[in-house]
């Protein structure tokens, strides 16, 4: 998310640029991996109709089933959370919780 990118910024300086360089440097690292080592997602065919299957017709075009290890965008969040992690109250920590906190109360309805 952009607005994390903001936030983030916004810390302090140090801050900033430390969680600059490690996005920087898990990205040229995972670009090294993708390059070194590529992986590929043998996709099925699709062999029946309906609204269902076109959407994963139109996802199989739009996505490419490559470049899969490491994930990019499970690296920039978990850097994303831990940089926000310093800051108390960011606008969605508590909204986060109530998710958390609803989920489990509605998995112990079921269990």
């Amino acid at each position: 998310m952009i607005i994390n990118y903001i936030i983030i910024s916004n810390i302090s300086k140090e801050h900033c640029y430390r969680f600059l360089i490690a996005d920087l440097l898990g990205k040229l690292i995972c670009g090294v991996i993708y390059i070194s080592f590529p992986t590929i997602n043998v996709r099925p065919d699709i062999t029946t109709c309906g609204i269902f299957m076109n959407m994963i017709e139109l996802l199989y075009k739009i996505d490419a089933a490559d470049n899969l290890l490491p994930s990019i965008h499970c690296l920039v969040s978990w850097y994303q959370y831990f940089s926000l992690a310093v800051i108390p109250n960011v606008y969605y920590k508590n909204f986060s919780k109530k998710i958390i906190k609803k989920f489990l109360e509605i998995k112990k309805l079921f269990l």
